[in-house]
């Protein structure tokens, strides 16, 4: 967690490279209240669950190494 909410760094390649600025995870800020947690799908994608404003919502790669969706509520509530 950060300042602004989760946020990500991935190295530049294998072996040594250097590393990415620290970036907002899901595209956007938000994340507040709880730690957030972190999984990966059976395909590869990352998974995050966090409480967001006293919901629980999940946001995802859109495929492996992509971007991530908005925060949507698990209760199936319109995204975040």
């Amino acid at each position: 967690l950060g300042s602004g909410g989760l946020v990500h760094a991935w190295q530049w390649g294998g072996g040594g490279c250097g590393w990415s600025w620290w970036e907002p995870a899901t595209g956007q800020a938000g994340v507040a209240g709880t730690a957030p947690g972190l999984g990966r799908n059976a395909d590869g994608r990352l998974e995050v669950f966090a409480g967001i404003d006293g919901v629980l919502a999940h946001s995802w790669q859109q495929c492996p190494g992509c971007g991530w969706t908005s925060w949507v509520p698990v209760d199936g509530s319109p995204p975040i």
